[in-house]
């Protein structure tokens, strides 16, 4: 693990894959545990200069772009794609 840390904070790139469905049962159809860390990363990441990009299901898209606005200053905000 310490040999993938030392690679992440080395990349100048970083991809985050968060939000694909698991509640099915509900709307919209996503995760709920793995979105906080996920932003975490991906705002550590953008806070030591390094280009984000959060990865998603099309299912997500609304709900993570507002959630994307809200948490990340605009500066910092992570590319987003499907």
């Amino acid at each position: 693990m310490l040999f993938r840390s030392k690679k992440l904070i080395k990349a100048r790139r970083i991809a985050v894959l968060t939000g694909f469905s698991c509640i099915i049962d509900s709307e919209p159809h996503i995760e709920t545990d793995g979105i906080a860390g996920a932003f975490a990363i991906a705002n550590s990441m953008a806070l030591m200069g390094r280009h984000v990009t959060i990865l998603m299901d099309k299912h997500c898209e609304e709900i993570m772009n507002k959630i994307c606005e809200g948490y990340f200053k605009p500066e910092l905000r992570p590319r987003v794609d499907l």
